[in-house]
């Protein structure tokens, strides 16, 4: 089977691997000349940005459609949020050639390699970070012998406990459900059987 090429700029993309995608631009046919210039920049503090990286599209056998294929794009960028834009230049023998016209600017995030063994933790959601914390917690309240020989700080003790516990309780049913959402959506369900989940509970 042929491989599916999306039509659109990814918002999510894991650095070294290949950048695929193609646009339709009817104003803006590679047969009269148009390709896109696409430039991937990490935003400064001071509100300027440095480019990190860049590519040029091809057309495809039509001639109609820009053709993004890049491997290993940003391969070696450290994740983060980084700024992708876009224009179309026409080339020395177009229509009109010189002339550029910008046709995309969004947020990109790259996640790290993890061919290359990076660090998954920034992958993992808040509540998934959170799960192994509140079970160092409860694991180190549970270990202290209570008595009642000291009620006051008996009690802070189980009140703290039965607090985290609640806690694990609601991240567990949260990472279930956060789950079950991507689950449905990369399986292409209906996403309105997907109920939102209050965010109470913490």
């Amino acid at each position: 089977m042929a491989e599916v090429i999306i039509w659109r700029e990814p918002e999510v993309f894991a650095s070294g691997d290949s950048l695929i995608f193609q646009r339709s631009l009817p104003g803006y046919l590679p047969s009269n000349g148009w390709s896109i210039t696409g430039t991937l920049t990490q935003p400064g503090e001071d509100g300027g940005g440095a480019q990190v990286a860049q590519y040029t599209s091809t057309p495809d056998p039509t001639g109609k459609f820009h053709l993004v294929n890049v491997p290993n794009f940003a391969a070696g960028l450290n994740a983060g949020i980084y700024v992708l834009s876009e224009e179309v230049v026409c080339g020395a023998g177009g229509v009109n050639p010189g002339e550029k016209h910008q046709i995309y600017i969004a947020e990109l995030k790259l996640d790290p390699d993890l061919a290359d063994g990076l660090a998954t933790g920034e992958l993992l959601t808040f509540e998934e970070q959170m799960i192994p914390i509140i079970q160092a917690k409860i694991k180190r309240l549970e270990s202290f012998d209570l008595s009642q020989a000291d009620a006051q700080r008996t009690n802070f003790y189980v009140e703290e406990r039965n607090k985290a516990y609640d806690r694990l309780k609601w991240l567990l049913e949260r990472v279930h459900w956060q789950k079950s959402a991507a689950r449905q959506k990369n399986t292409g369900q209906d996403q309105m059987v997907i109920q939102t989940m209050n965010a109470g509970g913490w």
